[in-house]
């Protein structure tokens, strides 16, 4: 076996390749290991130990009877070495300075100026997932070559590897596949993969153990505990992880006492006798941990029984000392990525392990670009600068804490001839997303230049002229807050944070995909990590439906540079936090009269839309308006939060006989007594769902279904129960039908009214019963027709019933107009600042949610209205987070808190149209203030990164179509820090898109999953769009379509379930 591994050797010297240990030796300086050029230390026992083992390889290496796994085993080794020696040095420096030394020559950091970022790939190219040609090919990584990079135009930064040697592809030798990852997994899996297929001496050779490589494996298995949870990388459910931890003990702490090892065995003492074995493993982690931090000391027990970080004023938990210290390894790491993706679940305190990272990762005094960069959005900017104030020292107060940070985005950018060195220079620079895109030059061609090689000369140029600073500047270390911004791979963000400049590099998310792993290739290629190659060969390696070990080999990966813990891991066999466990709660409601059949008529409205469509196109022209029925489902999303927030839509779709049928249902309008007994009905059965959910963990977080409630009639209503103020005890829906006939939008309803008969303007029109519209004559025609067969009653031609009456229409001198609607006819304050766009769609009708007076409520807005009861009976000091997606509907809730003298006092909003400044001003006194019990927040906006923890109740008016998205918004408040027990309830109505929405994510989740972006919507087939609408069939021809289905009985007692892209009018 030896002799044939060393005439492959051989020959392969001969044709130009080489060992992994020769790429190594010819490497460039910034990446060679140069554990052997440095001096053993004396008394240093490792390093005697390493030059005897490495002594042993050169002589097998002399010899010819080394194998392919020992070059591999001794390369790792090599780096292992070279990384304790670099701590050595690191440590010395911590003592003698407030920072430590660099990892390595500086001269290599940075890209020189004659290296640019590469053309940034357009959005206009063909589609990521194209169907591509399937081919056999043997598994394993295929690294990039240079045809690739024909197919890859996404190059920010087009750097060679440092790991290998120069004008050489990796991937040709097959010694070199893993040998530039130093991680075992991956090592593991590449072997497994190459291997597969082969049997007898292949499959022999993977599985031979040399005492190098055994020594080299079972070192790392005892020193490093498992930092990345991959089972939950597609995301997982904080209600059930929670729930599913609840019964286990808190993390154990130690006495206070000040010396390391004396906390440490104080904190095994503490430990129950049946959790010693797994407790005595951890305990070795923790101090394997401490001890990579930098500088000797530089981690000591607190006197609370965590850990006390020099320069840091908050103490870290046992795992955020974990986490801290896997990132301090990978920044001394020799091979790249020198960082890495913080990706631990909401809550669990990203920004204090990474500010931890910030502060004990210092450059050293003699480093020129020091800075470390953070990108976040502009609300987290104002966060991190408060963080940081909170929980680290300032230089002036500790020699190791945090000296100038500097804010870089609008309105405090710098102006200065030396801006460049300012940001170099400071130890913390803050800045947005929006501020990195506008310092990347956009790559617009001229049309004049037509190959390659045209255009890479002229964004050279063009790239080094209009580069802003943000990209002039080099620093030492740059963190994405919330990295999935990035995630669209083409997109100029995408492109502007890999054209950054920096030694380190650090995603913080916790949501690192959403939709597929494909996801992950901004991550690699951000990271700059060297086996990323371009976008079609990092689908193939690790997304390819071809080879099954795709997903294996990429979690290797991961392994090696992501941290991955949730609520449901355990340290000690303990959870990682104290929190109390939180409870999730879905409530199911029904529409009142007047919203099921304004639901009904809209919704009816679309399907014969949708239909005409495919009639016309078949499933061409319904591809074509794919967007189109998106925003059909939208318009029917807002209806069903509020009948309000479709004000254009419903008066574009009413029909004449639409308007009879609305104008009889709200003849009799609700009386005071009935929705007074619907929000008593709500209290109670929002409070025996609680109490349900308390008594029996199993049905945490689960739907409460028809089963689980009751109807009225069943429950025993306290009749001391306080309803509260006026919103929701009548609905007045009559008075916005006044406002429409007295608009011109009437006459527009009136011209498009056609007779059921002859299909024309209805002379003289008339409305049968079964509210279809006729003209007088034609309605004569009819019964004459009927006599003359003897029958009593004459039947509509529309839809074929007999009808009892034919009444003449109202007509606007018919229908008198209220004094309320009178008063609100004039556009309200609140609508004079309507964009012009909106007004002109209204014409001279008044903004319905702007009128004056008290606001119509919906079923959505009483049911909130009973819930904020509850919980403010429940706790008078409790503070609520009212989530929305629609900045009308949250309008809507402010102007019910208004009603129910919740008012400016008591609320206040945080939304994407407010200000920086203003969103920052919410914030604080939300926190501060004692009266401001309820913040009115859109769900793009405020359920990411923000750290709410002065409340612990939160609603969810309107379900997203990922779940993910709705638990990071409850994680704002389910975090570090929170004291209280935590509660989302969720308002979801029966028989509507809100149903169909959560019955399409309970059948496809996966699938569901793909259109939260919205330029993969089209993952989600045109049938299943159509369903969400109804039944859907084929004709003859095979044009899909969809039957209109009947509305079922409107409910005795509606209210209630009965059982036991940010603009005004759209997407907050």
């Amino acid at each position: 076996m030896r002799a044939e591994e060393a005439k492959s050797q051989k020959a392969a010297t001969e044709s130009g390749r080489h060992s992994p240990v020769d790429s190594a030796r010819n490497s460039p300086p910034a990446f060679r290991p140069v554990a052997h050029t440095r001096g053993q230390r004396r008394g240093d026992a490792a390093a005697a130990i390493f030059a005897k083992l490495r002594a042993s390889y050169e002589k097998k290496t002399r010899d010819g009877t080394v194998t392919w796994q020992e070059d591999i085993e001794f390369m790792k080794l090599e780096g292992a070495e070279d990384a304790r020696l670099r701590k050595l040095e690191a440590d010395e420096e911590y003592d003698r300075q407030p920072s430590p030394v660099a990892a390595t020559a500086t001269s290599a950091l940075f890209m020189s100026d004659e290296e640019l970022p590469g053309l940034p790939q357009s959005d206009d190219d063909a589609s990521d997932d194209e169907p591509e040609p399937r081919k056999k090919r043997k598994r394993g990584v295929r690294t990039r070559d240079v045809s690739d990079d024909d197919d890859d135009n996404d190059r920010p930064a087009p750097k060679r590897g440092r790991g290998r040697p120069k004008g050489r592809r990796a991937g040709k030798n097959p010694k070199l596949m893993g040998a530039d990852v130093g991680e075992d997994d991956i090592d593991e899996v590449l072997n497994r993969a190459r291997s597969s297929g082969k049997k007898g001496k292949a499959a022999g050779a993977g599985k031979k153990k040399t005492a190098l490589a055994a020594k080299g494996r079972t070192q790392k298995r005892k020193s490093e505990a498992t930092m990345t949870n991959l089972n939950s990388i597609m995301g997982t459910n904080v209600f059930n992880d929670a729930q599913a931890v609840s019964g286990l003990a808190n993390q154990p702490v130690h006495s206070g006492v000040r010396r390391k090892d004396k906390a440490l065995a104080a904190l095994l003492a503490s430990i129950p006798e049946p959790d010693q074995k797994i407790g005595k493993q951890d305990q070795k982690y923790l101090d394997n941990a401490i001890r990579d931090f930098t500088g000797q000391g530089s981690v000591k027990a607190a006197p609370d029984g965590n850990w006390e970080l020099k320069g840091m004023k908050t103490t870290l938990k046992h795992y955020q000392v974990m986490g801290v210290a896997f990132m301090r390894r990978r920044e001394r790491d020799s091979y790249e990525p020198k960082g890495g993706i913080l990706a631990d679940q909401m809550g669990l305190g990203k920004t204090i392990m990474m500010l931890a990272n910030i502060i004990n990762g210092k450059p050293p005094e003699k480093e020129e670009h020091r800075a470390t960069l953070i990108v976040a959005s502009p609300a987290l900017v104002s966060q991190w600068r408060a963080e940081i104030e909170k929980h680290s020292w300032s230089k002036r107060e500790n020699k190791h804490g945090i000296g100038t940070i500097i804010e870089s985005r609008a309105g405090c950018r710098l102006q200065s001839n030396n801006s460049e060195e300012l940001l170099e220079q400071a130890d913390i620079v803050l800045t947005t997303y929006h501020e990195v895109g506008q310092s990347y030059p956009k790559a617009i061609f001229p049309p004049q230049l037509v190959t390659s090689k045209q255009k890479e000369e002229w964004w050279k140029h063009h790239y080094e002229e209009n580069r802003g600073i943000l990209h002039r500047a080099r620093f030492y270390r740059v963190v994405l807050d919330e990295a999935h911004a990035i995630k669209n791979h083409k997109g100029h963000i995408s492109n502007a944070c890999r054209g950054l400049t920096a030694k380190h590099r650090w995603a913080i998310t916790g949501t690192p995909i959403m939709n597929n792993i494909k996801e992950f290739y901004p991550y690699f290629k951000f990271l700059q990590e060297p086996n990323t190659g371009s976008y079609k060969l990092f689908k193939e390696n690790f997304c390819s439906p071809d080879d099954p070990d795709g997903i294996v080999k990429l979690s290797a990966f991961l392994r090696k540079f992501m941290i991955r813990r949730t609520h449901l891991d355990r340290l000690f066999n303990a959870r990682l936090l104290d929190l109390p466990t939180p409870t999730e709660h879905t409530q199911w409601l029904e529409f009142s009269d007047v919203e099921r059949q304004v639901y009904e008529i809209v919704k009816r409205r679309f399907i014969e839309r949708i239909n005409s469509i495919s009639r016309a196109g078949g499933r061409n022209g319904l591809e074509k308006q794919y967007s189109h029925i998106w925003t059909m489902i939208l318009r029917l999303r807002q209806i069903v939060d509020h009948i309000l927030l479709v004000q254009v839509t419903v008066c574009d779709l009413l029909e004449r006989s639409d308007f009879e049928k609305l104008d009889r249902i709200t003849t009799d309008e609700d009386d005071a007594e009935d929705g007074t007994n619907i929000l008593l009905h709500l209290r109670e059965v929002l409070k025996k769902s609680k109490s349900s959910l308390a008594g029996n963990s199993a049905t945490s977080g689960a739907i409460i279904t028809e089963d689980d409630t009751a109807h009225i009639g069943r429950i025993d209503m306290d009749p001391d129960e306080d309803s509260g103020g006026r919103h929701g005890k009548t609905f007045r829906f009559r008075r916005y039908l006044e406002d429409l006939m007295h608009s011109d939008q009437w006459e527009k309803i009136r011209d498009r009214t056609v007779c059921a008969a002859c299909r024309q303007p209805p002379q003289d029109p008339h409305v049968t019963s079964c509210l279809h519209i006729y003209c007088a004559t034609c309605a004569l025609d009819l019964q004459a027709y009927a006599a003359r067969r003897g029958s009593d009653q004459a039947k509509c031609s529309e839809c074929g019933e007999a009808y009892t009456s034919l009444d003449a229409c109202k007509d606007v001198t018919d229908f008198v107009r209220s004094e309320s609607s009178r008063a609100s006819a004039t556009p309200a304050a609140s609508q004079t600042r309507t964009k012009g766009k909106k007004r002109d769609d209204i014409g001279n009708m008044s903004d319905w949610i702007g009128m004056d007076g008290e606001v119509l409520p919906s079923a959505k807005t009483r049911a909130t209205k009973a819930q904020l009861l509850n919980w403010f009976e429940e706790d008078p000091e409790v503070k609520v987070i009212i989530y929305s997606q629609f900045l009308p509907m949250i309008r809507i809730l402010k102007k019910m808190c208004a009603t129910e003298d919740w008012g400016k006092e008591a609320v206040v909003e945080y939304t994407g149209n407010m200000s920086h400044d203003s969103r920052a001003k919410a914030i604080n006194e939300f926190e501060a203030d004692p009266a401001k019990k309820i913040m009115l927040a859109s769900l793009k906006c405020g359920g990411l990164g923000l750290n709410l923890t002065m409340a612990s109740r939160v609603i969810c008016v309107d379900p997203w179509w990922n779940n993910a998205v709705t638990q990071q918004a409850f994680c704002r408040v389910y975090r570090i820090g929170q004291v209280k027990e935590t509660k989302l309830t969720s308002f979801c109505v029966r028989n509507s898109i809100d149903e169909a929405m959560h019955n399409l994510k309970e059948k496809k989740q996966m699938e569901i999953d793909e259109v939260m972006d919205d330029k993969r919507r089209q993952n989600l087939t045109v049938n299943e769009l159509m369903r969400l609408f109804g039944p859907v069939g084929e004709d003859d021809d095979g044009k899909p379509f969809i039957f209109p289905e009947k509305s079922g009985e409107d409910d005795d007692h509606p209210g209630i379930a009965n059982s036991d892209d940010e603009d005004l009018g759209n997407e907050a």
